[in-house]
């Protein structure tokens, strides 16, 4: 099953909370879900094909709710909140790209800015040039406000994004495959509403595409930021076939939504298996 089939990744997730004492120890020692107990809820709210791609889920334990953020397809590549009871009932869509264009909702990555009761979302823009964009919403998707923060980086700096938050600081931390930097790994550092940002090289030495669909994680005890790079090929997402890829002049191009055309910064040495 792929992310392409709506959003029922995330709804069969979810239905694992709900095995509570019934899990059994599976061989390699790890607690898994009966088959019997498992579920499937189709929690598209309505939207159509391609509506699920790439989730990013979280649970927002104060209102009791599953949160998933995609790209929908459906609409023009837009980031997508849907926002569920916890067992995938009474889902709702909102579009949450705040006036931004095609192809803004690109490689979704989701945190909860607990103190503030915002659900950010971080996204590779590809209605600005495939740079690193923050949009912060309530956390039923009303009020969403879009954010620059890319810190002075060109095209293409905010690819394969992975967010947390700094509680200690209130900061925003995002990493991503920066191919403005021949595809090495960038650290962008804001503040929770995406003002301040600031931008860093963490390649630490290494070379070329060192920074290929990072990880970040916070390392409370040494208060340090670790992005890790998991380098296998197929954890690369890329959109549905159903979109095609050309080349043409010019930062990027939609055509009825189905049709992206980008141009790789001079310095950038792309993989083509990579988006």
């Amino acid at each position: 099953m792929t992310t392409r089939n709506l959003l029922w990744i995330a709804a069969l997730v979810t239905s694992l909370t709900a095995c509570g004492s019934d899990t059994e120890q599976a061989g390699s020692g790890e607690l898994v879900c009966p088959s019997n107990r498992i579920t499937q809820t189709d929690i598209s709210a309505g939207q159509g094909q391609f509506s699920g791609e790439a989730p990013s889920a979280l649970i927002d334990s104060v209102n009791a709710k599953l949160l998933v953020v995609s790209t929908n397809y459906g609409n023009f590549g837009k980031p997508a909140l849907f926002q569920c009871n916890l067992d995938g009932t009474g889902c709702n869509f909102t579009d949450i790209s705040s006036g931004q264009g095609n192809g803004s909702g690109r490689f979704p990555s989701a945190v909860i800015d607990s103190t503030n009761a915002k659900l950010l979302v971080v996204t590779t823009n590809d209605a600005n040039c495939g740079k690193p964009a923050l949009f912060q919403c309530n956390l039923d998707g009303t009020g969403c406000n879009f954010t620059d923060i890319s810190s002075g980086q060109a095209i293409d700096s905010g690819y394969n994004l992975s967010a947390v938050i700094d509680s200690a600081n209130a900061k925003l931390l995002v990493v991503t495959r920066n191919d403005a930097n021949f595809g090495k790994p960038a650290l962008f550092r804001c503040n929770l509403d995406g003002a301040g940002c600031t931008y860093t090289d963490i390649s630490a030495g290494q070379g070329t595409n060192s920074g290929r669909v990072p990880s970040a994680v916070i390392d409370s005890t040494n208060a340090s930021s670790w992005p890790s790079q998991r380098t296998e090929r197929t954890l690369a997402r890329q959109p549905s076939s159903a979109f095609a890829s050309i080349h043409h002049s010019g930062c990027r191009t939609w055509h009825s939504g189905l049709v992206t055309a980008r141009v790789a910064p001079t310095n950038a040495l792309h993989d083509p298996q990579l988006p």
